[in-house]
């Protein structure tokens, strides 16, 4: 199990032009849970993602994931202290099999070192066997054996967010952002791919999740935080967040 790796934000903000996408976000995101960020399009909710992960620079407040301050820490340094995102759109080699999707996205690479790889082969050999048992038991644990050798652009849109999953697991993470999983994802997959996160939570990964199907974030998330217009309007449990009354005037028209 991991040690408890909260996701903290102190008064984000940030500003595209002369709009405010993100203003003043304060929240504390509890590495134990799965939880869920909801609103209406436009309300933000990428932009937060992108400022947590990385990729998008804030202009003032301050992020910290369990004791590491990521506020000068770019994209990589971020994933390397145990904070990894997916994208709505999964990005794997279209032209490698899955096993190798997997062994590739490995961190501590001992091959790469021309220097490790000539003077102590025995080090690179027992790393690349290490990486390959890795891959087996994520294929395993995933349910992806029937495709393991297949190459990515043969995958569904479900086996693809699956297979994103799995490359953030072989660099070990502490917390998970996925950003839509269940987008164009078939309700047999989808059903999957809840119940593959739903082990991976109980074995110490946090998650942290966007999603536009309420109903399947509702049954998966113990905890949602709902924004609108670049602000926070409510967090709580999915029946306290979706009952809310700012929630409910911000879908109108909506979901």
């Amino acid at each position: 199990m991991n040690p408890t790796m909260n996701l903290e934000l102190q008064r984000v903000t940030k500003a595209w032009g002369g709009m405010r996408v993100l203003d003043g976000i304060d929240m504390v995101v509890n590495g134990r849970t799965i939880t869920g960020l909801i609103g209406p399009n436009g309300a933000g909710k990428s932009t937060l993602f992108g400022a947590i992960s990385g990729l998008v620079p804030i202009d003032t407040g301050s992020i910290r994931f369990g004791d590491d301050d990521l506020d000068a820490m770019s994209a990589v340094q971020r994933a390397r202290c145990g904070l990894l995102r997916t994208f709505q759109v999964p990005r794997p080699f279209a032209n490698l099999s899955v096993r190798d999707n997997l062994r590739v996205a490995a961190r501590d690479q001992a091959g790469e070192s021309l220097v490790r790889a000539f003077f102590t082969p025995g080090v690179v050999r027992r790393r690349e066997a290490e990486i390959a048992e890795r891959a087996d038991r994520t294929i395993e644990l995933l349910a992806l054996r029937r495709v393991a050798d297949s190459a990515a652009r043969q995958l569904s849109g479900g086996q693809l967010k699956l297979l994103e999953l799995g490359r953030l697991l072989m660099t070990e993470p502490r917390m998970i952002l996925l950003d839509e999983p269940f987008a164009g994802v078939n309700p047999v997959l989808a059903d999957e791919l809840a119940e593959r996160i739903r082990m991976l939570h109980a074995g110490g990964i946090g998650f942290f999740i966007v999603e536009h199907n309420l109903n399947a974030l509702s049954r998966l998330a113990g905890s949602l935080f709902a924004m609108d217009q670049g602000a926070l309007i409510a967090h709580g449990t999915p029946d306290e967040v979706l009952s809310h009354p700012q929630v409910r005037a911000a879908y109108v028209g909506g979901e």
